[in-house]
């Protein structure tokens, strides 16, 4: 008889402890949905809010030019200098009709925007960038930068990426280095303790010619007029 009450009660045990287990089992299910949800709620938010922030302000159009440090189909999240955001660096011939309007125009809010504070602007020039090389590999790197104005652009979300046509680009078609590109930004003004200014946020980008591992020194030789850059709709 006392093997049979104790075999009950230790058959009893494992059925409590089973269901406290499920009990516990369900509880962090439903934490962790509730998470997941909420997680997906704040970034929703957070994409709502930037595109509001966007549409405050007005979105510029550069002139054609190399892309380069490309992260537009996937985040910079690898590497010591990671930020974990989409962003490319445009290299834009001196020459190009439109370059000069281009910088003054970004510059010029920058230095409005920072006051007395001494944050560099957005655009620089690529032949001080170049100079400023103090290995003979970080010179050679950086030569391509010669004769062009150097501005890097970049988002906390994938930017819209077409072709000429304006469309989307194909699956299986990524916009490299070396490529030629337009970008369309939004001039941000920032204002965080001893920095000020005005920071390009990354819209779109139109890949204009695929030259990825191309020799694509003389592209910008006989460059034709960039279209007018007070368009409603980017490119």
């Amino acid at each position: 008889m006392d093997n049979l009450e104790d075999l009950i009660k230790y058959t009893l045990n494992i059925i409590d402890l089973e269901e406290v287990r499920r009990a516990k089992e369900a509880r962090l299910n439903a934490q962790r949905e509730l998470n997941e949800r909420l997680e997906r709620a704040r970034l929703t938010r957070q994409i709502i809010d930037q595109r509001k922030t966007m549409k405050k302000y007005e979105t510029l159009i550069t002139p054609k030019g190399i892309a380069t440090f490309t992260h537009l189909h996937a985040p910079d999240d690898e590497g010591q200098y990671a930020d974990g955001k989409y962003k490319v660096t445009l290299l834009i011939p001196k020459d190009d009709p439109f370059a000069g309007a281009f910088t003054a125009r970004v510059n010029t809010e920058h230095i409005e925007q920072r006051g007395k504070k001494k944050t560099d602007p957005p655009v620089h020039d690529g032949d001080e960038w170049a100079d400023s090389a103090e290995t003979d590999e970080a010179a050679e790197k950086r030569a391509s930068a010669r004769g062009h104005y150097r501005v890097t652009f970049k988002s906390k979300f994938q930017p819209q990426l077409v072709g000429q046509d304006k469309l989307p680009l194909p699956e299986g078609l990524e916009i490299r280095h070396g490529d030629v590109v337009k970008v369309a930004c939004v001039v941000m003004p920032y204002d965080k303790g001893k920095n000020a200014g005005v920071s390009l946020g990354l819209r779109a980008v139109q890949l204009v010619e695929k030259r990825s591992g191309v020799d694509y020194s003389a592209y910008f030789d006989d460059e034709s007029v960039a279209e007018d850059q007070d368009e409603d709709v980017p490119f």
